[in-house]
């Protein structure tokens, strides 16, 4: 876990050392020496000696909250979570505001992936410590993992504050903007879904990926729905010169705007997405300035190089952060997807389960790995990975949209009917859920639900063609969404 500064940790083993020395007069054994040799060898990161050690103190000193606080620190680091939780427990079994144990503990729930329980630890250890900086950076991470981005944002902020050179909170906070900014998109998507601002946003996102061409032909659809705007003319401009090509194509004449209740709402959500997406460049431009050869520097470029399509390279990066960095989350996740992009089916597997081996817990990476079984035709393990993920509590509905068509293959009709069923009530606008659905049902001889599913199906592809190309600007806000820690 990055952001952890030795001066925390020398305070929080030195309160474990101090209760030990004042209890030690009168003890036949020697408190105080455990204590010490606990606390050096944490300090050497020997954790399974700092363990063994303060196991020792646990019997010795049996009412001692502080105790079973650094004996759970010591499990933490030494990739035992659940111990470390028990130990917590136990620490706040006996002194229930003590700051160091619920920080603990939230950062272990964290990496278990159970958000709720990382939230509830890390607010009570803010209400507890409001100036501690770890814990204000990881519950801003807790509130974004739970999509709470205006949440997260706050105590990011605060922890910019209290440590304003620390690369963890600024990459946090650019997220915290990005996540932000993608929310207003989807409304721009909602009031104007075929508009000029959502043309506007794709072509800004392709001149942002260094692509101009692209983004010379979308500003150009802009322009054909809204003439008007200026600041599309200026981009338009600057992307044209960009590539050279001076002999332009005809646009259309400025015309008066006279915007419509619609067009307002679309000018207010793009200006905002651009805000959020403005302060997140600036959160990262911070990391630069503050630690310019630390791994979330890497992380910043590779995530940039990913956006652009650079893919080879964006792995070159990821790769760099393992060598500074290998146990940091989500990395080997990332560089998988890339290769997946690729069709490099076989390296990704291989790196989602290096990191389902720090992770195994997490639904994303089972979620994955299921994805990466099915194009390699490996339906059963696909199953098992999709499973596992559900009863993890997986936020992905597109799971049950799977299982629902390996069980039409394997000819489990019923339960493709469950879970297709499901998947469709929070995602009605999916054609291919509709179409497996029509396919199990004429299975199963129920020609008057097939014929439903058939219309349905129908519908939404029209529906899909219909939407304009410019939602591809969302992607680039999606993509940068999965990169969390």
């Amino acid at each position: 876990m990055s952001g952890i500064s030795k001066l925390f940790l020398s305070g929080v083993l030195g309160l474990a050392v101090c209760c030990a020395q004042s209890r030690a007069q009168g003890q036949p054994q020697d408190t105080a020496a455990h204590a010490r040799a606990a606390q050096a060898a944490q300090r050497a990161g020997d954790f399974a000696t700092a363990i063994k050690e303060y196991t020792i103190l646990t019997h010795l000193e049996p009412e001692v909250a502080e105790v079973y606080s650094n004996l759970g620190i010591a499990y933490y680091f030494h990739k035992q979570p659940q111990q470390a939780l028990q130990a917590f427990a136990n620490a706040l079994r006996l002194k229930p505001d003590l700051a160091s144990a619920l920080i603990f503990s939230g950062l272990a729930h964290y990496d278990l992936s159970d958000i709720p329980q990382a939230l509830k630890a890390l607010d009570r250890a803010v209400a507890i410590a409001p100036a501690d900086p770890l814990a204000q950076t990881w519950l801003g991470y807790s509130y974004l993992a739970a999509s709470r981005c205006e949440e997260a944002m706050d105590h990011f902020l605060i922890a910019s504050r209290l440590q304003p050179n620390n690369p963890d909170v600024w990459y946090g906070l650019g997220h915290a903007y990005m996540e932000m900014g993608q929310v207003e998109i989807h409304k721009l998507v909602q009031v104007a879904p075929d508009g000029a601002r959502l043309w506007e946003l794709a072509g800004d996102q392709w001149r942002l990926r260094g692509d101009p061409g692209k983004a010379e032909a979308f500003y150009r659809e802009a322009l054909q729905r809204s003439p008007e705007l200026a600041e599309v003319r200026e981009s338009l401009a600057e992307v044209i010169a960009q590539q050279r090509n001076f002999a332009e194509l005809p646009l259309p004449p400025p015309a008066p705007a006279n915007p419509t209740e619609s067009d307002r709402a679309a000018d207010r959500y793009y200006s905002l997405s651009r805000d959020y997406e403005r302060r997140a460049q600036a959160a990262f431009a911070r990391i630069g300035a503050v630690a310019s050869d630390s791994y979330r520097a890497h992380q910043v470029l590779a995530e940039s190089l990913a956006a652009q399509q650079r893919f080879d390279e964006a792995i070159a990066e990821y790769r760099k952060i393992l060598q500074l960095k290998p146990d940091l989350s989500s990395v080997h996740m990332m560089i998988g997807d890339l290769l997946m992009s690729q069709g490099r089916v076989n390296e990704a597997v291989a790196e989602y389960q290096a990191e389902f081996q720090e992770r195994p817990k997490s639904p994303q990476v089972l979620y994955r790995l299921g994805r990466a079984w099915l194009v390699l035709h490996e339906d059963e393990r696909a199953v098992k990975a999709f499973q596992e993920a559900l009863v993890l509590h997986a936020t992905n509905p597109e799971i049950q949209r799977e299982l629902g068509k390996i069980y039409l293959r394997q000819q489990q009709y019923a339960r493709s009917i469950v879970v297709l069923e499901a998947y469709c009530r929070i995602r009605p606008e999916d054609a291919s859920a509709h179409l497996a659905l029509m396919r199990v049902y004429e299975s199963v001889g129920n020609a008057s639900a097939a014929s439903r599913e058939q219309r349905l199906f129908e519908k939404y592809s029209e529906d899909a063609k219909r939407r304009t190309q410019a939602e591809q600007a969302i992607q680039f806000f999606e993509q940068q969404k999965e990169a969390l820690p």
